[in-house]
């Protein structure tokens, strides 16, 4: 972007602004497609990184937890993996709201990061690695024990043995703590009114 045109730029990255701006979150459905949904079952981890086995110092930690879990199911959908694509948006939802816990591991982080708020919407405790998200938009979603299991914090092994041990009574505060934690973090309303004020 060529700042010195003086332009006023919505930002739902994490560039920084040189310039009038206000930075945004992407707005989605999270009343109704992505609506909080209580757990109906702990043993299934699932995940919507694209690309994740070509990514190894994030597949590698899932491979390691599945080994570790052999009773629980896991799913892997997006460009070039397992499960594929899933489509429409509705039935990325729905499959959201079937997990236990959602595998998210990504180095590169998110700008906005539409699947680690949608997660977050639906009520899915996190697992990955949460300095990834350090200084971004979503880090507030990473809080360990409470939002999620952080890999920086525990091996694989450690990871397993605190997954297969979170009782139902705990896995459900753990899933209404990370849609609490995104309701206080995500207003589509405040977005608006900061472009508006920011316009005039």
């Amino acid at each position: 972007m060529d700042w010195s045109l003086g332009p006023f730029a919505l930002n739902a990255s994490d560039s920084p602004m040189q310039g009038r701006g206000v930075h945004v979150g992407q707005e989605f459905d999270f009343e109704t497609t992505f609506r909080y949904r209580p757990p109906s079952r702990q043993d299934r981890i699932t995940s919507f990184v694209n690309l994740l086995p070509l990514i190894p110092e994030s597949w590698s930690p899932l491979v390691e937890l599945i080994g570790h879990l052999p009773h629980y199911e896991f799913r892997s959908f997006g460009h070039e993996c397992p499960d594929g694509l899933l489509k429409p948006v509705a039935s990325i939802a729905e499959e959201m709201s079937r997990a236990g816990w959602a595998y998210h591991d990504k180095p590169t982080g998110d700008g906005f990061g539409h699947i680690v708020h949608n997660w977050a919407a639906v009520g899915r405790p996190l697992i990955g690695h949460a300095h990834y998200y350090a200084g971004q938009r979503a880090e507030a979603l990473w809080q360990d024990g409470v939002t999620c299991i952080d890999l920086d914090r525990h091996t694989t092994e450690e990871a397993a043995r605190v997954i297969a041990g979170t009782t139902p009574e705990a896995h459900a505060q753990m899933c209404r703590a990370i849609r609490d934690t995104l309701v206080r973090l995500y207003s589509p309303g405040s977005d608006a009114r900061a472009v508006r004020d920011g316009l005039l």
